[in-house]
């Protein structure tokens, strides 16, 4: 998956951009990078948006993985979850 911005791991997290700073300052994310330049490990972000909403009693997006028409994998979010 790799090491994505705060806006982009919001997003396929289902969080906002602020969710995902207050994450770093808790230590439950690791960041790298400064500045507008900062990013953080999709994986990592995925893991604590689905123990958060199991903590709610919620069940969390899955994580689906392809290979497109290029042979590369392709990793989404499947919200339906």
């Amino acid at each position: 998956m790799g090491w994505v911005d705060l806006g982009v791991a919001a997003g396929r997290a289902g969080v906002s951009v602020r969710t995902v700073e207050r994450w770093v300052r808790e230590g439950r994310l690791v960041v790298v990078g400064r500045g507008a330049s900062r990013r953080v490990e999709l994986a990592a972000v995925l893991r604590v948006e689905r123990e958060r909403r199991a903590a709610r009693g919620r069940p969390g997006p899955r994580l689906g993985v392809r290979v497109n028409s290029s042979g590369e994998c392709v990793a989404g979010v499947d919200e339906r979850a």
